[in-house]
């Protein structure tokens, strides 16, 4: 609360620990108004809060259905999911900037750990918050009880770098549980990333 009075006036926030020994932790914030909420998401994603020592990301949170997918402001929501190292894994967005395996170029996604019966119209919802996704298509599981997965095209390398970066173990917003990014093989490539 005291990172986050700093910009706006913070009605209620919840410090999210981390899950299964991770380092980075979350934080679930509501803010008095949509204004404040959007400004903050505008103004700290990606960069550094007063009080931080590494960058976090900033995203609306879903509230329970109150609508779907992207922005929040249209679907009243003030609820703000921060995450950064120190607050915990768990809200739907959370920060992973040390040790990316980064760099192996190209603007092609897959993603993995996602909901077994989630739709292509629902990867775009979800991965558009993060950049210009020009095509998508979900995978489902092979056998029941597994997680779907999802190749996804991004507009330029540059954005499927900050996805694969920032994404690669947590949680985009809108899903409830982290997910693995990967750059897809291209060229029919076989036996996938693992991860």
């Amino acid at each position: 609360k005291e990172i986050f009075s700093a910009y706006g006036t913070v009605l209620s926030c919840k410090a999210i620990p981390p899950k299964n020994g991770g380092t980075k932790g979350a934080a679930l914030v509501k803010f008095s108004s949509v204004e404040e909420a959007q400004w903050v998401q505008e103004n700290l994603n990606g960069n550094l809060a007063e009080g931080l020592d590494q960058p976090i990301v900033v995203a609306f949170s879903q509230s329970g259905g109150a609508g779907k997918g992207g922005g929040g402001a249209g679907a009243g929501g003030k609820g703000l999911a921060a995450a950064a190292a120190g607050f915990g894994k768990g809200a739907p967005a959370a920060a992973s900037w040390a040790g990316s395996s980064g760099s192996a170029g190209g603007d092609n996604l897959f993603i993995g750990d996602l909901p077994p019966d989630i739709s292509d119209a629902q990867v775009k919802e979800v991965f558009s918050a993060y950049g210009t996704v020009v095509s998508c298509k979900a995978i489902p599981p092979k056998a029941g009880g597994l997680k779907g997965a999802a190749l996804v095209k991004f507009s330029s390398p540059e954005e499927a770098q900050w996805v694969q970066e920032n994404l690669n173990g947590n949680m985009a917003e809108g899903l409830e549980l982290p997910i693995v990014v990967h750059f897809a093989k291209s060229g029919g490539g076989g036996g996938g990333g693992g991860g």
